[in-house]
């Protein structure tokens, strides 16, 4: 019994004062409208995806994280040195514990510039809806006890408060990108490096489930990678990092990924696709170290991550941390690297 108050006590915290730390993911390129809306349409003509996070799986009803994204280049000719790229975006967070959902839904409008034919950069803005709402009948108060027992007919003494909450946000980013070669060629080299920074949540938005206006403080967000393939090889690698700072919670997460071309597509005649595996090793600092498993088929990939719980809650999580499923579709016709 007390054992399952004090997880009710401990997933209420972390969902009400959601505030500490937005939605995260291990995979979390397969999310760029959430990781920055200027790559919003970066690279692609068409690109859409699905991302399914279980997280706590040691634990009963375990924390579930559902995301989806679609978007699309508009005036994206060889002709032209720049294009705009819009985007939905949808978020959804799931505890039975304690009945509490968060949901999200975004617009993206991204703005690319070609410099020259390796340089780009990319601006981004992102109004979003937010919604979050939580069913106070399943949780237990420490006033409903009566030194003995718990006894739901007692007042829980809280203050008043709101089983469900709407709030309009929005963010901005800003992104550098140097591009050269091709990625899916075994015979041509690859050299590709990004970086990126984002915000999310504007200043004086207040959210809260309580008769109170908590602040909700702006995430700051800075994203790298680097894609390296030699020539006459199969073999890529790709290190990255990101940096994520909101209030006094910060999320910091770094590795790579190697990739191995196992087939290369045939740009004449396009009857044989485009395949290659990877897999690579991150570490989300005093968190959980993550392993990472991703297949490429054409315009298709499959990715997959495991988080491995490193922090003070492997007694409770038996380091079972999180588990993720995630697919992408980009199309992308050439106009562009």
């Amino acid at each position: 019994m007390k054992r399952s108050i004090l997880l009710k006590v401990v997933f209420l915290f972390c969902s009400i004062t959601f505030f500490g730390q937005d939605y995260h993911f291990s995979q979390f390129n397969a999310m760029p409208f959430w990781l920055n809306p200027a790559i919003v349409s970066q690279g692609s003509d068409v690109d859409a995806g699905l991302i399914y996070r279980t997280q706590y799986t040691g634990i009963n009803n375990p924390y579930n994280t559902y995301g989806a994204f679609a978007s699309a280049a508009l005036m994206k000719r060889r002709d032209r040195n720049s294009y705009l790229g819009i985007g939905v975006g949808f978020i959804q967070d799931d505890n039975k514990n304690i009945q509490y959902k968060s949901t999200l839904a975004a617009l993206t409008l991204a703005y690319h510039l070609r410099l020259n034919r390796t340089n780009s950069i990319s601006v981004g803005l992102q109004p979003f809806f937010f919604q979050n709402s939580v069913n106070y009948n399943s949780l237990k108060w420490g006033n409903q006890y009566d030194g003995t027992n718990y006894v739901a007919a007692l007042p829980t003494g809280e203050a008043s408060t709101y089983s469900q909450l709407s709030k309009i946000d929005g963010s901005f980013g800003f992104n550098y990108q140097y591009a050269k070669g091709n990625h899916n060629s075994i015979v041509e080299s690859e050299h590709k490096f990004q970086v990126g920074f984002s915000m999310y949540h504007l200043p004086g938005v207040h959210y809260s489930l309580y008769d109170g206006q908590e602040k909700v403080y702006s995430r700051f967000c800075l994203n790298m990678s680097y894609t390296y393939k030699k020539e006459n090889s199969r073999i890529g690698y790709n290190p990255l990092l990101m940096v994520q700072l909101q209030g006094p919670a910060k999320e910091i997460i770094f590795g790579g990924n190697i990739f191995y071309i196992l087939q290369e597509a045939s740009n004449q005649t396009g009857l044989v696709k485009g395949a290659s595996l990877g897999g690579g090793l991150l570490y989300r600092v005093g968190d959980a170290i993550i392993i990472t498993g991703m297949l490429n088929y054409n315009s298709l990939t499959f990715g997959l991550a495991y988080d491995i719980n490193a922090s003070t809650l492997t007694t409770s999580t038996k380091t079972f941390g999180a588990f993720e499923l995630s697919v992408r579709y980009r199309l992308n016709k050439g106009h562009w690297h």
